[in-house]
Protein backbone atom coordinates (compact mmCIF):
# COMPACT_ATOMS: atom_id res chain seq x y z
CA UNK A 1 0.00 0.00 0.00
CA UNK A 2 2.74 2.81 0.87
CA UNK A 3 4.51 2.04 -1.69
CA UNK A 4 1.61 2.42 -4.35
CA UNK A 5 0.36 5.71 -2.72
CA UNK A 6 4.18 6.73 -3.26
CA UNK A 7 3.88 5.77 -6.55
CA UNK A 8 1.01 7.76 -7.28
CA UNK A 9 2.20 10.93 -5.27
CA UNK A 10 5.01 10.92 -7.16
CA UNK A 11 3.30 10.52 -10.10
CA UNK A 12 5.02 7.42 -11.78
CA UNK A 13 3.54 6.33 -14.52
CA UNK A 14 6.33 3.94 -15.21
CA UNK A 15 5.55 1.57 -12.36
CA UNK A 16 3.25 -1.34 -13.14
CA UNK A 17 2.14 -3.19 -9.78
CA UNK A 18 0.44 -7.28 -10.68
CA UNK A 19 -1.19 -8.85 -8.09
CA UNK A 20 -1.53 -12.81 -8.40
CA UNK A 21 -4.84 -13.00 -6.87
CA UNK A 22 -6.03 -16.52 -5.82
CA UNK A 23 -7.93 -14.94 -3.06
CA UNK A 24 -6.50 -17.78 -0.76
CA UNK A 25 -4.26 -17.13 2.47
CA UNK A 26 -1.94 -19.53 4.04
CA UNK A 27 -4.81 -21.08 6.58
CA UNK A 28 -7.91 -20.79 4.21
CA UNK A 29 -9.77 -18.26 1.84
CA UNK A 30 -8.96 -14.91 2.47
CA UNK A 31 -12.91 -13.86 2.98
CA UNK A 32 -12.44 -16.12 5.99
CA UNK A 33 -8.91 -15.04 7.33
CA UNK A 34 -8.33 -11.54 6.21
CA UNK A 35 -11.11 -9.69 3.48
CA UNK A 36 -9.04 -7.54 1.09
CA UNK A 37 -12.17 -6.65 -0.66
CA UNK A 38 -12.78 -4.52 -2.84
CA UNK A 39 -9.21 -4.82 -4.17
CA UNK A 40 -10.05 -3.14 -7.33
CA UNK A 41 -11.18 0.19 -5.23
CA UNK A 42 -8.82 -0.06 -2.57
CA UNK A 43 -5.81 0.50 -5.28
CA UNK A 44 -7.61 3.03 -6.63
CA UNK A 45 -7.84 5.07 -3.48
CA UNK A 46 -4.23 4.68 -3.42
CA UNK A 47 -4.01 6.34 -6.62
CA UNK A 48 -3.63 3.79 -8.84
CA UNK A 49 -5.05 3.06 -12.07
CA UNK A 50 -6.35 -1.05 -12.03
CA UNK A 51 -7.39 -3.68 -14.63
CA UNK A 52 -8.78 -6.89 -13.67
CA UNK A 53 -7.77 -9.77 -15.71
CA UNK A 54 -7.44 -13.72 -16.01
CA UNK A 55 -4.39 -14.45 -14.81
CA UNK A 56 -4.14 -17.97 -17.03
CA UNK A 57 -4.95 -16.36 -20.49
CA UNK A 58 -1.83 -15.43 -21.69
CA UNK A 59 -3.38 -13.44 -24.00
CA UNK A 60 -5.29 -11.46 -21.88
CA UNK A 61 -2.10 -11.19 -19.87
CA UNK A 62 -0.18 -9.57 -22.87
CA UNK A 63 -2.97 -7.39 -23.63
CA UNK A 64 -3.56 -5.90 -20.07
CA UNK A 65 0.55 -5.32 -20.01
CA UNK A 66 0.75 -3.46 -23.68
CA UNK A 67 -1.72 -1.09 -22.40
CA UNK A 68 0.42 0.07 -19.52
CA UNK A 69 0.38 3.09 -18.24
CA UNK A 70 -3.02 3.11 -18.34
CA UNK A 71 -3.36 6.49 -16.92
CA UNK A 72 -0.64 9.17 -17.71
CA UNK A 73 0.82 10.10 -13.85
CA UNK A 74 -0.60 7.27 -12.15
CA UNK A 75 0.77 3.75 -11.35
CA UNK A 76 -0.95 1.02 -13.25
CA UNK A 77 -2.28 -2.10 -10.93
CA UNK A 78 -3.25 -5.00 -12.79
CA UNK A 79 -5.15 -7.43 -10.54
CA UNK A 80 -4.77 -11.40 -12.20
CA UNK A 81 -7.62 -13.41 -11.47
CA UNK A 82 -6.31 -16.86 -10.99
CA UNK A 83 -6.50 -20.37 -9.19
CA UNK A 84 -4.34 -21.51 -6.88
CA UNK A 85 -2.58 -24.92 -8.32
CA UNK A 86 -4.26 -24.69 -11.37
CA UNK A 87 -4.65 -27.88 -13.56
CA UNK A 88 -3.54 -29.86 -10.66
CA UNK A 89 -6.96 -32.09 -9.38
CA UNK A 90 -5.59 -32.48 -5.88
CA UNK A 91 -3.70 -29.01 -5.28
CA UNK A 92 -6.32 -26.50 -6.85
CA UNK A 93 -7.97 -23.93 -5.01
CA UNK A 94 -6.69 -25.94 -1.76
CA UNK A 95 -4.76 -23.54 0.57
CA UNK A 96 -3.02 -26.40 2.74
CA UNK A 97 -0.64 -26.28 -1.10
CA UNK A 98 0.44 -22.53 0.36
CA UNK A 99 2.83 -24.20 2.63
CA UNK A 100 2.81 -28.20 1.86
CA UNK A 101 5.30 -30.49 0.57
CA UNK A 102 4.10 -32.92 -2.23
CA UNK A 103 5.42 -36.68 -1.72
CA UNK A 104 7.00 -38.47 -4.64
CA UNK A 105 3.38 -40.23 -5.46
CA UNK A 106 1.71 -36.62 -5.46
CA UNK A 107 4.77 -34.72 -7.71
CA UNK A 108 4.72 -37.60 -10.38
CA UNK A 109 0.82 -37.29 -10.87
CA UNK A 110 1.00 -33.39 -10.63
CA UNK A 111 3.77 -33.78 -13.27
CA UNK A 112 1.41 -35.73 -15.62
CA UNK A 113 -1.86 -33.99 -15.12
CA UNK A 114 0.39 -30.82 -16.24
CA UNK A 115 1.86 -32.68 -18.80
CA UNK A 116 -1.73 -33.58 -20.16
CA UNK A 117 -2.16 -30.41 -20.00
CA UNK A 118 0.23 -29.22 -22.43
CA UNK A 119 -0.47 -31.67 -24.48
CA UNK A 120 -3.94 -30.17 -25.61
CA UNK A 121 -2.43 -26.78 -25.68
Amino acid sequence: WEALLAASHYKLDNITAILDYNKLQITGWTKDVMATEPLEQKFSAFGGSVRNVDGHDIEALTEVLSNVPFEREKPSVIIANTIKGKGISFIENDHVWHHHVPSDEQYQQAQEELETLLADL
